[in-house]
């Protein structure tokens, strides 16, 4: 099971992102789309006392120990699969 983890999105947001990189996800994982769940709290992010969120978003995949090789391998991989399609819905990304 992989958990990717939204932070800084709206939950109707979450939705949207989720059926754009669960697919991606799954095949850089090399797991069916079946075990890629998404998890998207309502979360505000705040720096310098502004709201960012949107504005910000964080991205944490957690993976079962059968990963940890494969996510060493496909780290940088799985940045730019995260980053690529989500540039139109966040203007700064960090992938954790």
């Amino acid at each position: 099971m992989i958990n990717v983890v939204l932070k800084g999105v709206d939950e109707f947001l979450g939705a949207h992102v989720e059926t754009i990189l669960s697919p991606s996800i799954a095949k850089l994982y090399e797991v069916s789309n079946d075990e890629v769940i998404f998890t998207c709290y309502h979360s505000i992010i705040y720096h310098g006392g502004m709201d960012q969120t949107s504005y910000h978003m964080m991205i944490t995949i957690e993976a079962n120990k059968k990963f940890k090789n494969k996510e060493k391998i496909k780290s940088t991989k799985v940045k730019v699969q995260l980053i690529y399609p989500l540039g139109s819905f966040a203007l700064n990304l960090k992938p954790v």
